[in-house]
């Protein structure tokens, strides 16, 4: 009782039989009535000393008060005099007590006490949720910030709902996304518990968004292409991260030249382009806009395809008569003529051969040219202005007449 040690310096006086010091006169000092202003004070708050009644004395002299605090019973030295306690000297837990006495020269009044205990002040916390609007290639995080004004630390808690239903074992402030699937509605209950049992807490919640589907490219098959091929627009490296079946539709260029251009099949549903549209030297392109039946994504081109010339087709030939004898003259018989897929002109090749040896070109052999046991065989070759089939043969043995 520091205070009262050093009150009692003030001048030289009798005591009492506690030792409180007694006046040589008759005059006497009420004790005031005091108290602390927070009758339910948490570890945020100063403690103010209030006196409600003040020391009166019996000669109506002037009187001062003096005040003491203890902590748990232990005088607080440093607190002597003061009128409070600030909030960063309490914790949650201790019981503080206010002592006030009035003062009238070397006499010192009964005290006026007071006392409260140090409530726990709850501890706070806000949330947030990202991203905003997530879809389910997103990992779902939680940020938090929480604060104690008793210094504690709080322990966070995460619990996951799906649609209302517990995730038993999802209990990180991250939920991944190979967790989620588009159209799920998700809430997470975060909880802070401070050192005495306190709690805070907050919701919060999101819906998974459908996911627009992804695609790298487009390609032309096949390649090489020709006007007698039906083309084919496939799509390269389609993704959605929700799973969902891919939709596409597709337009085709056709790059005719002089002719100018076509966009053909604009908005298809099928990826065929039919060898009708296709022509030797066109240069053509296709393009595709993918969906996932709910959103679509940008638009995929392909590179240009030349159609590349095709060679005229192999004829079907024979030598007539087919049994010659001695002096008849050979012809060339073609049973079916070579075509051309382009339209473009065509150019025959005959060339003979007797017993494996050159013997001239065109389409008769004189029949002084033919003896029995020898062996002619003919070559017809079609050819357009790039390309020739592949050769068409025919052979005979002569016999005697």
């Amino acid at each position: 009782m520091a205070a009262w040690v050093l009150l009692s310096a003030l001048g030289a006086c009798d005591t009492d039989g506690i030792g409180r010091p007694v006046s040589e006169t008759s005059a006497s000092i009420t004790a005031p009535i005091a108290a602390i202003d927070a009758p339910q004070p948490r570890g945020d708050e100063d403690l103010v000393a209030v006196i409600l009644v003040p020391s009166a004395s019996s000669d109506d002299g002037a009187v001062t008060h003096i005040s003491a605090w203890y902590r748990d019973d232990v005088a607080v030295e440093e607190l002597d005099g003061s009128d409070q306690v600030p909030a960063e000297m309490t914790t949650p837990g201790e019981e503080w007590r206010l002592e006030v006495r009035g003062v009238q020269g070397d006499l010192l009044s009964e005290p006026g006490v007071d006392a409260v205990t140090i409530e726990n002040t709850p501890p706070t916390v806000t949330a947030t949720l990202s991203p905003a609007a997530p879809s389910s290639a997103d990992d779902l995080i939680v940020s938090v910030e929480t604060s104690d004004a008793d210094g504690d630390i709080p322990s966070v808690r995460y619990t996951w709902y799906r649609d209302a239903a517990l995730e038993a074992g999802e209990t990180a402030d991250t939920l991944p996304s190979d967790s989620t699937e588009r159209g799920d509605e998700w809430y997470c209950h975060v909880e802070v518990t401070d050192a005495q049992g306190a709690t805070a807490d907050v919701w919060l919640g999101t819906f998974i968004e459908n996911t627009p589907p992804t695609i790298l490219g487009a390609i032309v098959t096949p390649q090489p292409a020709y006007s007698t091929d039906s083309l084919n627009c496939e799509p390269v490296g389609f993704d959605d991260p929700d799973g969902d079946e891919p939709a596409y539709s597709y337009q085709w260029t056709v790059d005719r030249g002089a002719d100018g251009t076509c966009n053909c099949h604009a908005a298809e549903p099928e990826p065929l382009l039919d060898s009708s549209f296709v022509s030797r030297g066109y240069l053509i392109s296709c393009e595709i806009t993918p969906s996932d039946g709910d959103a679509s994504t940008a638009t995929v081109h392909s590179d240009a395809v030349e159609i590349l010339n095709s060679a005229p087709t192999t004829p079907e030939i024979g030598i007539s008569p087919a049994a010659p004898v001695t002096g008849d003259t050979l012809f060339l018989d073609i049973i079916t003529p070579s075509a051309d897929p382009d339209d473009d002109p065509i150019s025959t090749e005959v060339t003979w051969t007797v017993d494996g040896v050159d013997w001239g070109s065109g389409d008769i052999v004189p029949g002084d040219e033919v003896v029995a046991g020898q062996d002619w065989a003919v070559t017809a070759i079609a050819a357009d202005d790039a390309d020739a089939a592949e050769p068409a043969t025919a052979s005979v043995t002569i016999s005697a007449p």
